[in-house]
């Protein structure tokens, strides 16, 4: 969601954005801070050896 919420467009309004879209990757969550992690393989993925 957007920081303007009443004016942002979101995927609540344009459905799911297409895979070949997306052009980064996850790499560690850090909110809320009691979870931080690393993620060490990321979705369609497997971890390495």
């Amino acid at each position: 969601m957007g920081d303007n919420r009443s004016v942002s467009l979101d995927s609540r309004y344009f459905g799911p954005v297409p895979i070949k879209n997306i052009i980064g990757k996850a790499v560690c969550v850090y909110w809320p801070f009691s979870h931080i992690e690393n993620l060490d393989a990321y979705s369609g993925e497997k971890p390495g050896p």
